[in-house]
């Protein structure tokens, strides 16, 4: 089964999450970019985008092509998913199916509002997310739970690869009979 890794990341934090769980999974990480949220006033709006509630337009490249199962990550900013992660997770219906959930905030707290915007994106059985504080993304303790979260992923991403639908099989041909091809190529 093909996973890819989608994350939001304005200051690189979330980024770097990110690889760190590429080099454990080897999914490819595909970035959302949010053109609102760039340049000298990139932040300035980032922060009015999440106060307000707003979902700015995002792109996804590359794009998540073929992908049959998605990890999202971005930011919690104010206690809230950012806003461009909000965003890619509103078109969830027209997605892969999410598998997993990176979060990196600035500071420790109730994570009760990110998993109440996972669960009305997602729905009730929205995937646990890995929660790590901005400062412990460098260091060498954050592996293990990383280590941690790509082996779940793994056990996740398995009995779906079982439950995939299988080409159908032509049956065999019965006994003294010879299957019989048109000369356009058609059984």
């Amino acid at each position: 089964m093909t996973a890819r890794i989608v994350v939001y990341s304005l200051t690189g934090v979330t980024r770097r999450l990110a690889q760190r769980l590429s080099g454990e999974t080897g999914m490819p990480v595909s970035e959302i970019r949010c053109p609102a949220h760039a340049g000298p006033l990139g932040l300035l709006r980032a922060v009015r985008d999440a106060i307000l509630g707003r979902v700015p337009e995002i792109e996804v490249v590359p794009p998540i092509g073929a992908a049959e199962a998605l990890v999202v990550g971005g930011p919690a900013w104010f206690g809230r998913l950012a806003p461009p992660l909000r965003k890619l997770l509103s078109q969830a219906r027209r997605l892969p199916p999410v598998v997993g959930v990176i979060v990196t905030r600035a500071h420790a707290g109730s994570g009760y509002r990110i998993e109440r915007d996972l669960a009305s994106f997602l729905g009730a059985h929205a995937p646990g997310p890995l929660v790590l504080l901005s400062h412990e993304v460098g260091q060498p303790e954050a592996r293990g739970r990383v280590r941690d979260y790509a082996d779940s992923l793994r056990e996740r991403l398995t009995p779906r690869a079982a439950n995939l639908p299988r080409p159908p099989v032509s049956p065999a041909p019965r006994r003294g009979r010879v299957p019989v091809t048109r000369r356009d190529g058609s059984g």
